[in-house]
C-alpha cells in the first residue's frame, strides 16, 4: 500500500466501507498544474486483496496552505460543492425516480463520501476514466456535435430543477438557501479584479488593430467597468431561476465516445460555483469559453436545441415549458446575462492557451493579495489564437444577428439591448427616415388621431414631393407594405418599428381597427399582424389605445381608467399569478390575456395584449343572451378568480391592503358624470314602461326606488364594507369576455377582458353584473344553482391553498351579500341591454 495521509486514508475507508488493511492502494498521479484552481485531484486505485476487485476514485482535496486560504475563500467553494453532492443532487435524483420519468438525468459523477473538516475539505468521486470518459483537449474548440449534446443535457438538468421548484416549492426554497457561492464572491479578491482588467485590456489591444471604431465603442464599457458588468450579470433578477452548474468550461466536462468516435455520453464536473441563477449563465459560459465563429453564427439554433430538450423533460413531469420557462424568456435572459459568459470566456481562453511549460499552480506564485501575480502575466500563451478568439467573441454582437424573431408571441416588444448576444436583425439606423415617412403620411391625411378616412392623394403627392428623396422612397415602400383598414396612429407606427427592430420593410403588416360603433368607450382597439416576408414567421397582438382627442379627454377621465387597467396588468395580476404558481395549484387560473407592454405616458396610455382571436377565441353576439352552459362556465371561473384573491389576502394582508388603496374606484367617477346620470334615469324610465300596472303592482313597488333616486341606490350598491372583499373584475358583461369552443361547439375556455373598472368589493358585484347584463328568466329562476356552482369552484380553489373555505367565504355569506350587491347588476343589466339591442 502506498504511503498516504491520514485524511486520505480516512476518506478511502469510508468510500470502501471497510478496513483498508484488506486493500492494496495505488496513487499513480494527480492533476496537472493549473487545473486544480482551489485544490488538488488525486487518482486512487483500491484493489481488494482477496477478490482482486478494483475500485477507482478521484479524491478532490482543498489546498491547505494558510496564506492562500486567507486570500481565497476556498472553504466556501468546497462546502458549496459538498452541499451539491450531499443534499441538492440526492433530492433532485429522488424526485426524478419518484415521478418517475422515462430518462433519468444522471450526468454527474457518483460521490462516495465527503469531508467538511476545516482545512481538510474533500470529496471522493468516481474516476470516470475507468468508464471510458475523457477530457476534451483544452486548446481545441468544441465542435457542433459537442455543443448540440451539451445543450441538450443542460436542457434536461435545468428542467429537473425547474420541475422540482414548481412541484415542491417549499423544499426547493429551503434547498436553495444552502447555495451561497457565485462569481461575485470571486470578484472580491484583488487578484481576480486585476485579472479581469488585464484580460479586457489585452483583448482591447488586439481589437484596436482592426480599426473598427464602432466595435471598439461597443467593447469600451467592458474595458472601463468589466468587473461591475461581470458582477451584475452574475446576479439574476428574473423569475426563471434554477440550480445551475456554474463553471461550464470544457475542462469541467468529460465525454465518452462510441466505436465510431461519435459522442455518446457526458459527465458534468466541478460544482463549486453552482448556485441559483439563470440557465443563460451556464449556456453563455459554455458557449463563449469553447466555441468558434461557426458556433456563434448558429446561436439561435443551439438555444432551440436546449429549449426543445428542456420542453421534452419538463413535459415528463406534467408541466408545460411555455408556462415554466418560455423560449422568449430564455432569449430575454440571454440578452441580459450572457455578459458573464462573455467575460469568463475571455479569461478561460487565456488559461487554455497558456503553454504547458508555463502553467503555474496558484500556490506556487508570489503574493496574490496585491494584484495579478507577475508569474501569470509573464507566462507565454498562444497570442495569435487568442487574438482570433477575442475578435470573434467581441464581434459576437454581429455574429448573433442571425437569430430569428420567430416566436408568435410578441415578446420582441420588450426592446433590444445593445449588448453581446442581442437578438435583433440590424440596428435602428432607419428609424428617423421611417419616422419622417410616417409623419408625412399622417400630415397628408389630415389625421390628428386614429380616425378612419380615405387618403387625400393630392395632399399626399404634394407632401411627398416636398420631402427628401430617401423619405419619398420610404413613404412609397411603407404604404405598399402595410395593409390598413384604418389610419395607423403615430404610436402604433412606433410600436411596429420597435417590433420589427427598425426593419419594417422586411415584414408584411396588417392593421385593422376592431372597434364597432359604441364599443370603444374610452379608446380604440387595433389588431396588428406582422409576418416576415422570408421566414413567414408571424406575430399577432392587439393594441388598446386611449383616445387622444383633448375634447373627449376633458369630458371623460380616460387617463384614470387606463392607469387602473395598467396597474392591474403590471402589479395586481403578476402578484396573484406568482402566488398560485408558488403554491402550486393543480389547475392554474390562466383566464387573463397576456400583456406584453404598457404605456402610462399622459395622452398616450396604451396596452399591448395577446390576440386571442388568433388562438380561436371569439366574443359572444351581444344581442343573444348567454345560455345556462355559459353561465355555469363563467361562474366556475369567477369562483377560481375570487378564491385566488381571497388566498392572497390571507397570506399577504399588508400587500393586499396596499393594492386596495392604489385602485381608482372608476364606478364612483362614472356616477358623478352628468351624462351617465341622465342615461341611467332614461334607461330605468324606459324599462318601467315595459311593466303593466294592472299585472305587476308588486314589481312596480320594488322598482319605484330605482326610478326616484337611481344614482343614490347605485352609489350604495358600489360600496362594500363587509369582511369578504376580493379583487373584482369590475366590468362583467359578455363583451368583456371571449370564449373558445371545440369542434362540437362546446364551450371549453374563456378569457376575461377589460380591467379598467377593477376594484375591491363583494364577489356578488361581479356575479350580479354578469347575470343581469346577459341572462334570461330561465337563468334568473335558477339563481341558487349558479351560486352553488360558483361556491363549489371557490371552495375547491381555496382548499388548494390549504385554507378553510368556511372561514374564507361561507355560502350563507354569499347568499346574504346578494341583497345590496345585486342592485349593481340590476343597474348594469338595462344599461348594457340598451347597447345590445340597438
Amino acid at each position: 500500500m502506498s504511503v498516504i495521509s491520514n485524511e486520505l486514508s480516512a476518506l478511502l475507508k469510508t468510500a470502501v466501507n471497510e478496513s483498508l488493511e484488506n486493500y492494496s492502494i495505488t496513487v499513480p498521479d494527480s492533476n496537472k498544474k493549473g487545473e486544480g484552481f482551489m485544490g488538488q485531484l488525486c487518482f486512487v486505485s483500491v484493489e481488494n486483496k482477496a477478490s482482486k476487485k478494483a475500485s477507482h476514485f478521484v479524491v478532490k482535496q482543498a489546498f491547505s496552505d494558510e496564506k492562500f486560504r486567507s486570500i481565497h475563500p476556498i472553504r466556501r467553494y468546497f462546502l458549496n460543492e459538498i452541499y451539491i453532492y450531499s443534499t441538492v443532487w440526492p433530492a433532485l435524483e429522488k424526485f426524478q425516480r419518484d415521478v418517475p420519468i422515462a430518462d433519468v438525468f444522471d450526468k454527474t459523477p457518483r460521490c462516495f463520501c465527503t469531508s467538511s473538516k476545516d482545512g481538510a475539505e474533500a470529496l471522493v468521486l468516481d474516476d470516470l476514466r475507468d468508464e471510458g470518459f475523457v477530457v476534451h483537449k483544452k486548446d481545441v474548440p468544441l465542435n457542433k456535435e459537442h455543443f448540440k449534446y451539451i445543450f441538450r443535457q443542460y436542457g434536461r438538468f435545468h428542467a429537473v430543477s425547474f420541475a422540482y421548484k414548481v412541484l415542491h416549492p417549499r423544499d426547493y426554497n429551503e434547498m436553495a438557501k444552502g447555495l451561497t457561492v457565485d462569481y461575485r464572491l470571486l470578484c472580491n479578491v484583488n487578484s481576480f479584479e486585476d485579472y479581469v482588467t488585464y484580460i479586457t485590456d489585452t483583448s482591447f489591444k488586439r481589437l484596436r488593430s482592426e480599426n473598427d471604431e464602432k466595435l471598439l465603442e461597443k467593447y469600451r464599457p467592458y474595458l472601463e467597468n468589466g468587473l461591475e458588468i461581470l458582477e451584475n450579470s452574475c446576479f439574476y433578477r428574473g423569475n426563471y431561476s434554477a440550480v445551475i452548474h456554474g463553471d461550464c468550461w470544457s475542462n469541467n466536462m468529460m465525454f465518452k465516445y462510441d466505436e465510431q468516435n461519435k459522442l455518446s455520453d457526458i459527465r458534468l464536473l466541478d460544482f463549486q460555483f453552482s448556485n441559483i441563477g439563470t440557465p443563460a449563465c451556464d449556456l453563455s459560459y459554455c458557449l463563449y469559453s469553447g466555441g468558434t465563429k461557426e458556433i456563434f453564427d448558429e446561436l439561435d439554433y443551439y438555444l432551440k436545441v436546449y429549449h426543445a430538450s428542456f420542453a421534452e423533460t419538463i413535459k415528463e413531469f406534467g408541466l408545460d415549458s411555455d408556462e415554466v420557462y418560455p423560449f422568449d424568456e430564455l432569449k430575454k435572459d440571454w440578452k441580459q446575462y450572457c455578459k458573464m459568459g462573455f467575460i469568463l470566456g475571455l479569461m478561460v481562453w487565456r488559461l487554455k492557451l497558456t503553454k504547458d511549460d508555463d502553467v503555474k499552480d496558484l500556490t506556487e506564485v508570489g503574493d496574490t493579495d496585491d494584484g495579478v501575480p507577475k508569474e501569470f502575466l509573464s507566462s507565454s500563451f498562444d497570442e495569435e489564437t487568442f487574438g482570433i478568439i477575442t475578435n470573434i467573441e467581441v464581434c459576437m454582437g454581429r455574429l448573433t444577428r442571425r437569430i430569428t424573431q420567430e416566436t408568435r408571441s410578441p415578446e420582441i416588444l420588450r426592446g433590444n439591448l445593445e449588448s453581446p448576444g442581442h437578438f435583433h436583425g440590424g440596428g435602428n439606423s432607419n428609424h428617423n427616415t421611417y419616422q419622417a415617412a410616417f409623419m408625412t403620411y399622417r400630415d397628408a391625411t389630415g389625421v390628428n388621431r386614429s380616425q378612419q378616412g380615405p387618403v387625400n392623394t393630392q395632399q399626399m403627392h404634394n407632401a411627398v414631393s416636398n420631402t427628401s428623396l430617401p423619405v419619398q422612397h420610404c413613404i412609397i415602400r411603407v404604404l405598399n407594405n402595410i395593409n390598413m383598414t384604418s389610419v395607423v396612429p403615430e404610436q402604433v407606427y412606433e410600436l411596429l418599428n420597435t417590433v420589427t427592430n427598425g426593419n419594417l420593410l422586411n415584414y408584411s403588416v396588417t392593421v385593422q381597427n376592431l372597434n364597432k360603433k359604441g364599443q370603444g368607450f374610452l379608446g380604440e382597439f387595433l389588431s396588428v399582424s406582422i409576418e416576415h416576408k422570408v421566414t413567414g414567421e408571424a406575430s399577432d397582438f392587439v393594441v388598446k389605445q386611449a383616445f387622444r382627442d383633448e375634447k373627449v379627454r376633458s369630458v371623460q377621465p380616460i387617463r384614470k381608467y387606463y392607469l387602473n387597467e395598467i396597474y392591474f396588468y403590471t402589479k395586481i395580476w403578476p402578484a396573484l399569478d406568482e402566488l398560485q404558481r408558488s403554491a402550486p395549484l393543480a389547475d392554474i387560473f390562466d383566464k387573463i390575456p397576456k400583456c406584453f407592454e404598457t404605456s402610462s405616458k399622459d395622452g398616450d396610455e396604451r396596452l399591448v395584449l395577446e390576440n386571442l382571436k388568433s388562438q380561436g377565441f371569439r366574443t359572444h353576439d351581444v344581442k343573444i343572451p348567454l345560455d345556462e352552459e355559459h353561465f355555469k362556465f363563467i361562474f366556475e371561473q369567477y369562483g377560481r378568480y375570487h378564491a385566488l384573491s381571497f388566498a392572497y389576502k390571507a397570506f399577504h394582508p399588508k400587500e393586499y391592503e396596499e393594492m386596495r388603496k392604489n385602485f381608482t374606484h372608476n364606478l364612483r367617477i362614472l356616477k358623478d358624470q352628468k351624462s351617465f346620470r341622465s342615461y341611467l334615469t332614461y334607461v330605468f324610465e324606459t324599462a318601467s314602461t315595459c311593466l303593466h300596472p294592472e299585472d305587476d303592482v308588486k314589481v312596480l313597488e320594488k322598482f319605484e326606488p330605482y326610478l326616484e333616486d337611481a344614482i343614490e341606490v347605485f352609489d350604495r350598491s358600489c360600496d362594500y364594507e363587509g369582511h369578504y372583499s376580493v379583487i373584482l373584475h369590475g366590468d362583467c358583461w359578455s363583451n368583456n369576455m371571449m370564449f373558445k369552443y371545440n369542434e362540437y361547439n362546446e364551450l371549453i375556455d374563456i378569457r376575461l377582458l377589460d380591467f379598467q373598472y377593477v376594484n375591491t368589493g363583494s364577489p356578488v358585484f361581479d356575479l350580479s353584473y354578469c347575470l343581469y347584463s346577459g341572462g334570461t328568466k330561465a337563468v334568473f329562476d335558477d339563481l341558487d344553482t349558479y351560486l352553488r356552482t360558483y361556491h363549489v369552484s371557490f371552495v375547491k380553489t381555496v382548499e388548494e391553498f390549504g385554507l378553510s373555505s368556511k372561514n374564507a367565504y361561507p355560502f350563507d355569506e354569499l347568499k346574504k351579500g346578494m341583497g345590496s350587491a345585486l342592485q349593481t347588476g340590476i343597474y348594469y343589466g338595462p344599461y348594457h341591454m340598451a347597447f345590445e339591442i340597438d
